[in-house]
């Protein structure tokens, strides 16, 4: 049978270790991500419904703002025409507004027509590339996917680490290029 003073050694020799354990492992141990190394899933073809509710998402100005796990990623999707309007018209005051400020009315209108197409040329390209990445995944993945599965994927995880790892070496760079 132990005793109060049992307990108390227990206790403190637990805390001991733990504080030990911490000075030599501050970052705790290191782990090793297995996820990427898993086989992929074999490409698919849609099926009807499927791609009736992903050609419904690619006529949507906007995709959808509030994104969940059980998002249906279609839903993520919009039209890269219209997405190209938004955006040139987002680019197309930004360059007025700084054309005007530079160059009086006719730089504000060169910089209105500049700012537009590059905006508008861009917004069309950046969300063509993100439906075509999003319906690459779902071929991927069993029917009725949502958007769980898409971010447990390797790919993905993949793509979405090496992002946040350039991010990540960006900052750094802009970071020691500041200290000079």
């Amino acid at each position: 049978m132990y005793t109060a003073s049992d307990l108390g050694r227990f206790v403190a020799y637990n805390a001991y270790m733990q504080e030990k354990t911490a000075k030599e492992k501050p970052y705790g141990t290191p782990q090793f991500g297995a996820q990427q190394y898993l086989p992929i899933n074999e490409r698919r073809e849609f099926e009807p419904e499927e791609q009736e509710r992903i050609e419904k998402g690619k006529e949507r100005w906007i995709p959808r703002i509030f994104q969940s796990y059980a998002t249906d990623p279609a839903e993520t999707m919009a039209s890269p025409t219209k997405q190209g309007l938004l955006t040139g018209l987002l680019g197309a005051g930004a360059g007025g507004i700084g054309g005007l400020a530079l160059g009086g009315l006719p730089g504000g209108l060169i910089g209105a027509g500049l700012g537009g197409v590059v905006g508008g040329v861009g917004g069309a390209w950046s969300r063509q590339a993100e439906n075509e990445s999003v319906e690459e995944l779902m071929r991927r993945l069993p029917p009725g996917a949502r958007m769980r599965d898409i971010m447990s994927d390797p790919v993905f995880q993949r793509d979405a680490d090496r992002t946040q790892s350039d991010n990540n070496s960006a900052l750094m760079l802009a970071a020691m290029r500041s200290m000079r």
